[in-house]
């Protein structure tokens, strides 16, 4: 029985908020999809490996992650379709020399190389195999922000990937689906939709879909806690349950580096707006005007922001969260820091410190440091001892010595570890 692997990695990656599909974003350092790609090269019983990108990323896929992580079982690139579906079925026209396909999210990739295998040998004498964890909440069906009806946890279970399935079968699945217009975003609902039945392995809580920051950011918390505490009986640092020993957690050719430091310089201004209330480190500050913005033009948080982003390579607040995008009007930049601290953290940055001081030539601030201090402590989970907050008069020169408006300026130390 021979085995290919089909990986779709054509997302946009829309609730990322833009910029670098989240496939491509580093996890502790490496890319998203060349830790997915590490699972299949480590599977002893996968052949081949296709994988599926947007038509322009085929050349950023083999240059930037493929031939860098040295995953050797990659056959293929393929340009992928409108959707999933599609760009599943383009895939498989790439795999026609193989019995059995291996379908799995791109934006797995903590699957492990145990799972792959088990789906693998079921396929030997089922058609179709499915990873899937049983749910843990009591589900609803809702439609229209209503509950029509409470289903038996018992029998519900949330659908994984990898999933296994003969060729041929997949293949019409595909075809039928095609001509009939069925559309779906799960390969298994295909197979079931020809009537065929789809059996079912355990799959693990740890083999989570990244499709948000925050998602990120715990799928690195994950991947520390699989190499700071490897499993009983594995003596040697880095491998799991449903892990040989061999099989590193890193990306073939990625080895982890020393611990180095990286510093970023962060500034933001805004003036006066008399409509509006004053924010300074979420805090709110009782005077005659606020600051003019998109957001609640927290000038102190934006500035903040910033120097941690430059000092990730991240790009800048305006980038992230741009003032043409109605979902950040008015919205708190605590928020907004907490989702830059998210970015950080899924790059394997830590913030050493961060020293921050707001220009204004009033109001008085002082009485309000310490509480800006902490709030900004708590969006970054940092200790507050790791957060400086100052202020500081104009003294009558400038923009801000004449009282048109207020301005920021910090200083970000991360630190990142192998």
């Amino acid at each position: 029985m021979t085995v290919g692997a089909l990986i779709p990695a054509a997302g946009l990656g829309e609730r990322m908020g833009g910029g670098l599909e989240k496939q491509f974003l580093p996890l502790a350092g490496v890319p998203v999809l060349a830790r997915t790609l590490a699972a299949f090269d480590a599977s002893a019983s996968v052949g081949p490996v296709v994988v599926v990108v947007r038509p322009d990323r085929v050349d950023y896929c083999r240059h930037e992650v493929v031939l860098p992580s040295g995953c050797i079982k990659v056959r293929d690139i393929v340009p992928g379709g409108e959707d999933r579906q599609d760009s599943v079925r383009l895939g498989l026209q790439a795999l026609t020399d193989v019995d059995v396909v291996v379908i799995h999210d791109a934006v797995r990739p903590l699957v492990s190389s145990g799972l792959i295998e088990e789906t693998i040998r079921l396929s030997s004498t089922e058609p179709a195999v499915v990873a899937a964890v049983p749910a843990v909440d009591s589900p609803k069906e809702v439609a229209d922000g209503a509950v029509l009806r409470s289903l038996d946890r018992e029998r519900v279970w949330l659908a994984q990937t990898p999933q296994t399935f003969e060729r041929s079968l997949i293949e019409r699945a595909h075809r039928e689906a095609r001509v009939k217009g069925y559309r779906t975003t799960d390969d298994a609902a295909l197979v079931e939709w020809l009537g065929v039945p789809v059996s079912v392995v355990p799959g693990s809580q740890d083999n989570i879909k990244i499709t948000t920051l925050e998602d990120l950011a715990y799928a690195e918390w994950l991947l520390n806690r699989r190499i700071h505490a490897p499993a009983e009986g594995l003596e040697e640092r880095g491998y799991l349950p449903g892990q040989e020993k061999g099989e590193s957690l890193m990306a073939p050719g990625v080895r982890e580096g020393r611990s180095s430091l990286r510093a970023g310089v962060g500034y933001d201004v805004h003036p006066f707006d008399a409509g509006r209330r004053l924010v300074l480190g979420g805090v709110e500050v009782e005077y005659t005007a606020g600051l003019g913005g998109h957001s609640d033009a927290d000038v102190l948080s934006h500035a903040i922001a910033d120097a941690l982003l430059g000092a990730a390579s991240l790009g800048d607040v305006g980038r992230l969260f741009p003032d043409s995008d109605e979902r950040y009007r008015d919205i708190s930049s605590l928020v907004l820091l907490e989702q830059v601290h998210a970015a950080i953290r899924a790059k394997g940055l830590s913030v050493a410190n961060v020293d921050a001081t707001v220009l204004a030539e009033q109001p008085m601030l002082g009485p309000y440091v310490e509480q800006m201090k902490k709030n900004v402590a708590r969006a970054l989970r940092a200790p507050p001892e790791r957060v400086s907050v100052k202020a500081t008069r104009g003294e009558g020169l400038g923009f801000v010595g004449r009282g048109e408006g207020m301005a920021a300026v910090a200083v970000a130390l991360l630190v990142s570890g192998g």
